[in-house]
């Protein structure tokens, strides 16, 4: 029997994805996974979040084996809290343009526990849902780093104007695509 290669879904040069790349380049192995931009197809959506959710109940497996009791991995907030925060911190967008939530049942109990110490820890407050939602928007729509989605002139990353004085952009990131106006990325005429 031949196993398809396991497909990872990401951001073009996601930092979390080129670790990945990075060591499978290392290990002469980088053909073993398949890299695809993130979901843009509404049919998908289901089958990306049961993919996700099952990546959630591995890790709440690992948790229940190694630290059954937590809430960290070790006695504190450590490495692997600092390697996961960022991503967990990044799944806001997940909540907000694919309506992601972690189901409150206990196959996700010790995982969940995780990811809110995770989140709630004093030294992680860089960044703020609203700041991740509105700098992402061209990621959820399948581009990044400054690439732009087709009609449009601005970068959702660009430095200018302040995302904090930026409308919400639309949740809907399989319906209507937002100008750079309507996204507050230059002055409406």
């Amino acid at each position: 029997m031949v196993l398809a290669a396991p497909i990872v879904h990401h951001i073009p040069v996601c930092p979390f994805s080129q670790r990945l790349e990075i060591l499978l380049e290392l290990k002469g192995r980088r053909q073993a996974v398949d890299f695809r931009v993130m979901n843009q197809d509404r049919a998908r959506r289901d089958a990306c979040r049961e993919a996700l959710l099952a990546v959630y109940a591995q890790l709440n497996d690992f948790l229940l084996e190694h630290a059954p009791t937590g809430p960290w991995l070790f006695d504190d907030f450590g490495w692997a809290e600092t390697v996961f925060t960022p991503l967990f911190q990044r799944f806001w967008f997940l909540e907000y343009y694919e309506e992601f939530q972690l189901p409150r049942e206990p196959r996700y109990h010790r995982v969940r526990a995780w990811r809110e110490a995770c989140l709630a820890h004093p030294a992680v407050g860089q960044v703020v849902p609203e700041e991740i939602v509105r700098l992402y928007y061209d990621y959820a729509l399948g581009v990044g780093n400054g690439a732009l989605p087709p009609g449009r002139s601005v970068s959702s990353f660009a430095p200018q104007p302040p995302w904090s004085s930026r409308p919400w952009p639309p949740a809907d990131k399989y319906g209507h695509r937002a100008s750079d106006a309507e996204l507050g990325l230059i002055a409406q005429a």
